[in-house]
């Protein structure tokens, strides 16, 4: 795994017996007593209220031993650099070898944020308490202002996770494609309440970015359609277009195509107006979850029918990880072809 797609953090200086968060120091096997309040690391081992910072120009964290140079690796998905997190090691690389080698760690908890979360609940619900005291005396006028607040609360929360989300792209496009994100006049789709509960994930389209461009790219990260079978990626089409700004979208934060879509076919999803997603967006989608999740892809038991994109002859694409031969497939079918595993992904985009 190189630095590219993974963070990690620091803990303690080399040679300290200071223990990091939660009294845990990173020791040897069998030198456990040597430090009171240490905590020998291994898969299974749990670190609480970790802090990952930056470390010079990487886009990673590194612990060093207090007794040997062995690191712990976290993924990077969706990352906060001024959060405390609670990690769990679920991979020792080289067991043999305290030395060598690294831990690989997963994310349990973001600590920042489930505080920042609920510092708002308990606001939210004492905000009700007191309108509803407002209610029962029919002022009406005082309770209607306490719920602007409330809203406000809660849209500043939307915002600020839609923020963490536009963050991670620009850090995304500039790892991946070398390319810096301007979003100064990039318009995010707004959602309703009832959206807000399932269409979670975003998808920014930098101004420019052809579908040769993102094809390319995803040749390079990842197995694809085999050398002598390449899909017709410069005849399509799309209902979107990069062409002449940026643009973002939300889609449903599904690891699978939406089940709701199963059996129908692209010409029935346009029949009803329904907005899918096109090829490029599609494409994004799975280097920027690959990005956020090295060895994970989408689509692993369905296919995502891109409905909003279309060949030359009418055919429209399809795209899944296949799991037999690790690879990305896109396949075109039909616009009139349904199957059970062929579902869109629905759209969320501005006007």
């Amino acid at each position: 795994m190189s630095t590219n797609n993974i963070f990690m953090f620091e803990s303690s200086k080399s040679g300290e017996k200071i223990p990091p968060p939660s009294g845990v120091l990173p020791l040897r096997k069998g030198e456990k007593e040597r430090h009171e309040g240490g905590k020998v690391l291994e898969v299974g081992s749990v670190l609480e209220g970790v802090t990952l910072k930056s470390r010079d120009k990487e886009p990673g964290f590194l612990v060093i031993n207090t007794m040997s140079p062995k690191k712990i690796i976290v993924p990077r998905g969706g990352v906060i650099i001024n959060h405390l997190y609670n990690i769990k090691i679920i991979k020792d690389t080289n067991p043999r070898n305290p030395s060598g080698g690294h831990f690989i760690a997963e994310i349990t908890a973001d600590v920042t944020e489930l505080s920042r979360k609920k510092e708002i609940e308990k606001k939210v619900a004492s905000l009700l308490q007191e309108a509803d005291r407002h209610l029962k005396l029919y002022e009406m006028d005082k309770a209607h202002e306490i719920m602007k607040k409330i809203k406000e609360l809660l849209k500043v929360d939307y915002e600020k996770e839609t923020y963490e989300q536009v963050k991670q792209f620009k850090q995304f496009y500039r790892e991946v494609f070398n390319l810096e994100l301007d979003t100064k006049d990039l318009k995010i789709p707004e959602l309703s309440k009832e959206q807000k509960e399932t269409f979670k994930w975003l998808i920014i389209m930098p101004k420019g970015l052809t579908i040769d461009t993102i094809w390319n790219k995803v040749k390079e990260k990842m197995k694809t359609n085999p050398v002598n079978d390449p899909p017709p990626l410069d005849q399509s089409k799309s209902i979107r277009t990069t062409k002449n700004k940026s643009y973002a979208i939300w889609i449903k934060d599904n690891i699978e195509a939406d089940v709701e879509f199963k059996n129908k076919p692209a010409n029935q999803i346009q029949k009803e107006g329904i907005n899918p997603i096109t090829l490029e967006e599609r494409l994004v989608l799975e280097l920027f979850y690959n990005w956020k999740n090295p060895d994970k892809h989408l689509d692993l038991n369905n296919m995502t029918l891109a409905a909003g994109s279309r060949n030359s002859d009418g055919s429209v694409p399809y795209v899944n990880w296949s799991s037999v031969n690790q690879r990305l497939v896109v396949t075109w079918y039909v616009a009139s072809y349904a199957d059970g595993i062929l579902r869109c992904r629905e759209v969320i985009s501005a006007p």
